[in-house]
């Protein structure tokens, strides 16, 4: 079953790379060892066909991803420090840990103790 992630407010549209400003908790995902500033200006370029067909990217905006698409990766640079300077990251890491819970079983529902109506109510 696929879903979209949103990582982030995409900064612009080039060719086949979209970069977006990326939030800390996806931060915290590609660089778990390393601590961020909660200000972050990190950046992180990812290939178009990553993107979610439902959601395309759109420059300004939130950007998101095919949760089945990062599982296979693709190309995905970061620029931890936003001072332009990219490294290459796994985007597999984004898809750690989030699988959909199954949807909750319907509780009983019990009319024992309002049926039947009590007269005068």
């Amino acid at each position: 079953m696929g879903y979209d992630i949103a990582i982030g407010r995409c900064l612009e549209i080039e060719n086949e790379t979209a970069t977006a400003k990326v939030e800390l908790a996806t931060l915290r995902k590609l660089r778990p060892q390393e601590d961020f500033p909660v200000n972050s200006k990190a950046r992180l370029r990812i290939e178009l066909s990553i993107c979610s067909r439902q959601r395309p990217p759109r420059q300004g905006e939130e950007l998101f991803l095919d949760i089945d698409k990062v599982k296979i990766g693709g190309a995905s640079q970061l620029d931890a420090d936003g001072d332009g300077s990219f490294v290459n990251v796994d985007i597999r890491l984004l898809a750690a840990d989030m699988d959909p819970l199954p949807r909750p079983s319907p509780a009983d529902k019990s009319r024992g103790a309002t049926w039947p109506p009590k007269k005068g109510r």
